[in-house]
């Protein structure tokens, strides 16, 4: 009879089970809406690729049923009303709010152009909900077939909308532990790390607390991000965070051991409904990131959930372990954000040229252009973007082409609001190429960091490669600084 009763209770669980796969699936497969738009081809002999870029990722993404695409009439329609033009410049801002509008999660926009004797196209992929950006680039010699370059560049941007777009829009409750690290750890990447204790209190009603769930997960989601996770010596933590919850005045005593940022926390677990053999429980988890030197809250978030297993406990440590692991998935970026600053406002100008060479007045241009998309994907720094920084250049009548010295770069900077600004000057030593580099702050008018990048004009990609690292080491370096 046991035999019997159990038999019938594993398939009772399995269709249980399937039907929350089946529905997570369906969830998982929910159509993304995308708007593509023209990209910009301004260059001599490219200027129609632009569009033949667009059309040819809309043809790749149409043939996929996950995906729906904005019609371009209604694309049309709407940048008639705020006086924009789809093949024209569109900045990432004006893109989202048209996205927005348009009713897509999901934009593509770009750019091509051409850098000694290639054809580059950049393309970026942004969701408009969360302002998550991934870039591609395609490069291929301009004396080839253009077409394959294009083909390239839609099959691109396709495999990056199917594989990384539900993750890019997609809520916490869809995404698996492994998807958040990894999430995790490309918003953390070279940024600074605050040493942390945690102590989350939790209750069970009903019943004994088996072990902490959620102080376990989090410091899993912290360890496996490379956090220093310090344990404290007896219950000075714990006893500190009972009466902080009574009063959040008292400070941080000086028993515990030196570290950055407390994770404190409270979490209540307690059974939801029993049926038959299937039991659910039902989890609450609060969790706060404080500065220890400040006492500041740097990050504070809640959340509820749900958990199905066999047994009472079983079913609310599940509960209490997914809601701590969504917790982690967005209170850790934020409490590591706000402790070590807001992101830098960053203006990068084009970089002069002394040579002589036109051709290198365009090449410092693009290297520019190209130093601006790698550095738009990473959360610390907030670009300035071109078409701010012409706007201002126009006003104070200088050639965007042309070197701004220090001077210039100072009372630019101010009127965009920059905190770092990026100048280069392109020199001719001895026949080989020198850019000096400097990065100026604003408000202090001080060069805050100097470098040089050297190469010949017959290796340019080399060049390239070497400015693009150095420029990014060195800004990383100067906001860790800080």
């Amino acid at each position: 009879m046991e035999k019997k009763t159990w038999g019938k209770t594993k398939t009772l669980l399995a269709i249980f089970l399937f039907c929350i796969v089946g529905f997570r699936s369906i969830v998982c497969a929910e159509e993304l809406t995308v708007a593509v738009f023209d990209f910009e081809s301004k260059d001599k002999g490219i200027t129609a690729v632009g569009s033949k870029i667009s059309s040819m990722i809309t043809a790749e993404l149409s043939s996929d049923s996950n995906l729906k695409l904005v019609e371009r009439e209604k694309l049309d329609n709407i940048l008639d009303e705020l006086g924009l033009s789809l093949s024209g410049i569109v900045s990432e801002k004006e893109a989202a709010r048209i996205g927005q509008l348009a009713g897509a999660k999901i934009l593509v926009i770009g750019r091509a152009f051409t850098v000694d004797g290639e054809l580059v196209v950049i393309a970026k992929i942004i969701a408009t909900e969360t302002s998550r950006v991934k870039a591609e680039i395609v490069k291929g010699s301009l004396s080839g077939n253009l077409i394959t370059i294009i083909d390239k560049t839609a099959k691109k941007v396709h495999k990056v909308i199917s594989e990384k777009g539900p993750s890019m829009v997609a809520s916490t409750d869809v995404v698996s532990s492994e998807d958040k690290l990894d999430f995790l750890k490309l918003k953390l990447k070279g940024k600074k790390l605050p040493k942390v204790s945690v102590s989350v209190m939790e209750r069970h009603f009903g019943g004994v607390t088996i072990d902490p769930a959620v102080e376990t997960e989090v410091i899993y989601y912290l360890k496996k991000l490379g956090f220093t996770v310090i344990s404290q010596k007896g219950d000075t933590l714990a006893g500190w965070a009972k009466e902080y919850f009574k009063n959040a005045d008292i400070e941080v005593p000086r028993k515990i051991e030196k570290v950055d940022i407390l994770i404190i926390g409270e979490a209540f677990s307690e059974l939801a409904m029993r049926k038959r053999n299937l039991v659910s429980g039902k989890a609450r988890v609060e969790i706060q990131a404080i500065d220890c030197k400040t006492g500041r809250v740097l990050a504070i978030d809640r959340e509820t959930n749900t958990a199905v297993d066999l047994s009472e406990q079983m079913a609310a440590k599940k509960a209490l372990q997914e809601a701590a692991s969504n917790l982690c998935y967005r209170l850790i970026p934020e409490f590591v954000d706000n402790w070590t600053g807001k992101p830098k406002t960053i203006a990068i100008m084009d970089f002069g040229n002394t040579t002589g060479d036109k051709k290198l007045t365009k090449w410092g241009k693009d290297c520019a252009e190209l130093l601006t998309l790698k550095l738009s994907t990473d959360d610390r720094f907030n670009l300035v973007e071109r078409k701010e920084i012409d706007k201002i250049l126009e006003e104070v009548q200088l050639n965007r082409s042309g070197y701004v010295n220090t001077k210039n770069a100072i009372k630019i900077g101010r009127m965009l609001g920059a905190q770092i600004m990026v100048l280069g000057i392109l020199l001719d030593v001895n026949s080989h190429l020198r850019l000096d580099i400097h990065l100026v702050e604003p408000e202090s008018g001080k060069i805050v960091k100097a470098e040089v990048v050297e190469g010949t004009s017959d290796n340019l990609k080399e060049m390239e490669r070497k400015l693009i690292a150095v420029i990014s080491n060195a800004l990383i370096d100067v906001i860790n600084k800080k």
